[in-house]
């Protein structure tokens, strides 16, 4: 499924949090990114696009620093743009004991 195609579920949920948590420092977004994470896997885009966190790489790489380097796997994939064109964006999952989220 291209990206810009997010199930609208989860579209509405991430767009929520984005309210409910707003600012713009590194901790917020990391926050919001956190709580996003507890709920299912994230795309980079689906990050900027629906959670406002302009640079997910860095607050993911915070919350590993706070969290432990494993807590938040990156899986590669594909992604096409409104545009057609495939990017490669990481997926993020948040690692729970006994296994990934």
């Amino acid at each position: 499924m291209p990206d810009f195609q997010t199930p609208p579920a989860k579209r509405r949920f991430l767009q929520g949090l984005a309210r409910s948590m707003s600012g713009n420092a590194g901790t917020t977004q990391a926050a919001r990114l956190l709580e996003a994470l507890k709920h299912g896997p994230i795309t980079t885009n689906e990050c900027r696009r629906f959670l406002d966190v302009f640079d997910p790489a860095a607050r993911v790489r915070d919350l590993r620093h706070k969290l432990g380097r494993d807590a938040i796997e990156t899986h590669w994939q594909g992604s096409v743009t409104e545009q057609g064109v495939t990017h490669k964006v990481g997926l993020y999952c948040l690692v729970v004991k006994g296994g990934p989220h």
